[in-house]
């Protein structure tokens, strides 16, 4: 009978120790947490109040003012979107969970290939994924994919400071994703 017990016991620890680790491995990423701080790009500040997160139908409507329709069709579930500003000039980064990988790449093809054929369109492989940027009317704009995420990355200006600061942001996000999945 000692010996049932204490098959039984050991039993039920390792049920709950396997059901902590399906659950932490299920465990959703938070948008908020890809996003960079403040000032971890040298120079930009959070615009306090500015962040947004939607999930679900709603949630994307509200975030993008009505216009979800596109992202709901891709497959975006969520959306996090944050602003920053450095010396007058404000950058937006909106982070996406999409269905999966290839929902992703799929949107971002979609959208680069609307920045594609303008001259200063870029193509940046040493990002983990993929991240295109381009200059038009005054502004910088960039795409990205990594994983199972969409993002999108915009700053009033399109002198080299600006362009960099894209980069920059691409970087530190597909970074942020890459280490939350390793």
């Amino acid at each position: 009978m000692r010996q049932n017990k204490r098959s039984v016991i050991l039993l039920v620890a390792f049920v709950v120790i396997l059901a902590m680790a399906w659950q932490a491995a299920g465990a959703e990423v938070s948008l908020k947490s890809l996003a960079p701080a403040d000032d971890e790009i040298s120079g930009w500040k959070l615009v306090a109040g500015a962040d947004k997160l939607g999930t679900g139908e709603s949630g994307l409507y509200d975030v993008y003012d009505g216009g979800a329709g596109e992202y709901l069709d891709a497959g975006i579930t969520q959306v996090f979107q944050r602003t920053y500003k450095n010396d007058g000039k404000y950058l937006k980064v909106s982070i996406n969970r999409v269905g999966s990988w290839q929902q992703a790449k799929a949107f971002y093809l979609k959208r680069r290939s609307g920045i594609a054929g303008l001259d200063s369109f870029m193509k940046h492989s040493d990002i983990k994924q993929e991240l295109s940027k381009a200059t038009n009317a005054g502004s910088t704009i960039a795409y990205m994919w990594a994983r199972n995420y969409f993002c999108s990355i915009s700053v009033n200006g399109d002198a080299a400071d600006q362009r960099n600061a894209v980069k920059a942001f691409g970087r530190k996000i597909s970074a942020k994703i890459t280490a939350a999945h390793d």
